[in-house]
């Protein structure tokens, strides 16, 4: 903690008396305030006394010359200019986002709000002459969900009706605990002859706040497994703040981050774009930055006025 030493020589004051006390911490000159601390003191029967201050007692919060809504001392900190509002020169787009409907489309869609379900559904698929996946395959459901709203569903099929028929596999838990619900879910696709796997997980949880407000919290890792320089992994940290839509089940985020970063595991130029979206409650705007690495290197940065995807916020045990 630094502090600040002041030697208050007192001339021509009475002792013994209340007076105010303003510190300034500027820069350039005095020309940028940096923080100000004002407190009342009272003097006391010698010439000259010690006070001292702290760097932590100073405001630095309200000294914002740009507007931007970051603090002159923050901005000097950051490398950026407290004299420049940077966001008033950066492009304007309509929305920003990813998909957060993984779990949802492939889960809670599945679920009445009866309690207890369960449900197993089995089907044998028949394809016309020639077709794929071969007449015989099954596809097999199966849904458990207790009166507390925990259980789980697991889905296993064969995708596509082209020549080579890809076998999917969905897994999900589902857990209710103090205004929240818990997801972990995982589907996994192969093609042996193609040498392709694709794998996806997610762990998210929607949190209950108040009647207008909800959190979203989510883990995702997607994998696209080719055994060669193509092969991409996506990962994502989302953390958002969403109130809801009327007449539906989901909300639309209104603040909050997502974190995602893109790479080539076997891509020997390092290859990787990383992905920050972030809104404080009172920005007016998503800000956008991406980074690109590699043999193209790039960085974009621009504003959304909206973000593009919504989340599942409503449920039976809320």
């Amino acid at each position: 903690m630094r502090v600040i030493l002041l030697i208050l020589v007192l001339i021509g004051r009475t002792r013994n008396t209340e007076h105010e006390l303003v510190v300034t911490f500027s820069d350039a000159n005095g020309d940028i305030t940096l923080g100000q601390y004002i407190s009342v003191f009272r003097t006391g029967t010698n010439d000259s006394e010690d006070y001292q201050v702290s760097a932590d007692q100073f405001n630095i919060d309200q000294w914002d010359i740009d507007a931007d809504g970051t603090s002159n001392i923050a901005e000097l900190i950051g490398g950026t200019d407290p004299l420049v509002n940077e966001d008033s020169l950066l492009e304007i787009r309509d929305d920003a986002g990813v998909d957060l409907g993984f779990i949802t489309n492939r889960f809670e869609s599945r679920i009445p709000e009866d309690r207890p379900y369960n449900k197993y559904y089995e089907e044998e698929l028949v394809y016309h002459e020639g077709g794929r996946p071969p007449s015989g395959a099954l596809h097999i459901i199966e849904i458990n969900i207790n009166e507390s709203g925990n259980g789980m569903l697991s889905d296993s099929r064969l995708e596509g009706v082209g020549s080579w028929p890809i076998p999917t596999s969905f897994t999900g838990t589902r857990t209710y605990s103090e205004n929240a619900i818990h997801r972990d879910g995982q589907q996994q696709k192969s093609e042996d002859f193609g040498d392709l796997y694709i794998t996806t997980n997610s762990v998210s949880t929607v949190s209950f706040i108040d009647e207008r407000t909800r959190r979203y919290e989510e883990t995702y890792r997607y994998t696209y497994d080719t055994s060669d320089e193509y092969t991409t992994s996506t990962e994502r940290q989302v953390d958002l703040i969403g109130e809801p839509i009327e007449g539906t089940t989901f909300c639309q985020p209104v603040a909050g981050t997502v974190e995602s970063k893109k790479t080539r595991p076997r891509d020997t130029n390092g290859t990787s774009n990383r992905t920050t979206i972030t809104k404080e409650i009172d920005d007016q705007y998503w800000r956008v930055r991406s980074t690109v690495t590699g043999e193209e290197p790039s960085e974009t940065e621009y504003l959304a006025r909206e973000f593009s995807s919504t989340f599942q916020c409503y449920f039976v045990e809320f």
